[in-house]
């Protein structure tokens, strides 16, 4: 017999999505919710076209997961899964 267990999830730490957030895989509609800037203002990704990113990454100083703008104005530069302050 399966059951969920209350308030766990296997893809959730510290409350953000990190569904299907795999390095050298890309990014889709909503996974994760939000990215933030290097700034730290989080960017809903509903609002972003994921075929201007790039495959996830690690930061090999941090170590945190990021995505790179490919094109356009913005190309270059790097959202975060994580907040960044």
């Amino acid at each position: 017999m399966a059951f969920k267990m209350k308030g766990f999830s296997p893809f959730t730490k510290n409350g953000d999505d990190k569904k299907g957030a795999k390095v050298g895989q890309y990014t889709s509609a909503g996974i994760p919710k939000n990215l933030f800037n290097a700034d730290g203002s989080k960017i809903n990704t509903n609002n972003i076209d994921e075929g201007n990113l790039s495959k996830i990454k690690i930061e090999s100083d941090t170590n945190r997961k990021y995505v790179e703008y490919v094109e356009g104005s913005k190309a270059g530069g790097r959202l975060y899964f994580s907040n960044p302050k």
